[in-house]
C-alpha cells in the first residue's frame, strides 16, 4: 500500500566547490527543503547521488532534482539547479534507478539499462540525455540485467545479471566482465 510510503526529503550538501555553494545562495534556495510528491505521484524507489538524487514512480517514471552539473540529471544545458523531483526524458518504464557521483542509471521493465552523466556511464563522453547501453542489452549478454549500482567517488558502476555475472561500466567506455584474481565475479541474485 503506497498511502505509507515517506516523502522524500532533499538537501543540498555545501561540501561541493565554492562557485556551487555561491550559486546556491545566489539562487535563494534554503540549505534544507522538504520536496513532497508531485501532483500526487507516489515514489517506490529513491537513490542519492553526489548532489544530485533520483527516484523511480509507482508507473516506472524516473525523477531527478538537484546539482545539474555533468549531466546528471538526464537533461541537456543550459545547467540550472532543480529544486523538486522533475521527470526524465526516457520513455521505457524504469524498474529501479542508481544515482551515483556524477552518473545516473536506469533500469527498464525489459532489462535494458540506460545512463546519463559523466564517468561510470559505459560511455568515454557525458551524456546529458538517457542512452541505451547497448552492450548490456539482454540479448548481447545471454542474460538480462536485474542489479545497477552506481560508483560513489568513483568512476565506475556495476551491474548485475539475472544469471549472476558482474559487469563494471568505466569513465573509458568499456563494459567489461568483473574479475578477481582472474577469475570472473559471480553474485548471488535472488
Amino acid at each position: 500500500d503506497d498511502a505509507h510510503l515517506p516523502t522524500p526529503i532533499s538537501w543540498y550538501c555545501p561540501d561541493g566547490p565554492q562557485q556551487r555553494r555561491s550559486m546556491m545562495v545566489k539562487m535563494g534556495l534554503p540549505a534544507s527543503k522538504l520536496i513532497a510528491p508531485c501532483n500526487g505521484v507516489r515514489f517506490k524507489q529513491l537513490s542519492a547521488g553526489g548532489e544530485h538524487s533520483l527516484a523511480l514512480s509507482n508507473d516506472g517514471v524516473v525523477y531527478a532534482w538537484g546539482c545539474p552539473w555533468e549531466g546528471r540529471l538526464g537533461r541537456p544545458p543550459p545547467y540550472e539547479f532543480v529544486a523538486v523531483p522533475t521527470r526524465v526524458p526516457l520513455e521505457p518504464t524504469c524498474v529501479r534507478v542508481s544515482a551515483g557521483e556524477f552518473s545516473s542509471l536506469a533500469l527498464t521493465a525489459d532489462g535494458d539499462v540506460y545512463s546519463w552523466g559523466q564517468c561510470g556511464t559505459g560511455f568515454d563522453k557525458q551524456r546529458t540525455t538517457p542512452t541505451l547501453i547497448k552492450s548490456l542489452a539482454p540479448a548481447t549478454l545471454g542474460s538480462a540485467v536485474v542489479g545497477i549500482y552506481c560508483g560513489s567517488e568513483a568512476e565506475h558502476s556495476i551491474v548485475i545479471t539475472a544469471d549472476g555475472r558482474a559487469f563494471k561500466l568505466d569513465a573509458k567506455g568499456s563494459c567489461d566482465p568483473v574479475q578477481l584474481n582472474g577469475k570472473a565475479v559471480e553474485a548471488a541474485v535472488g
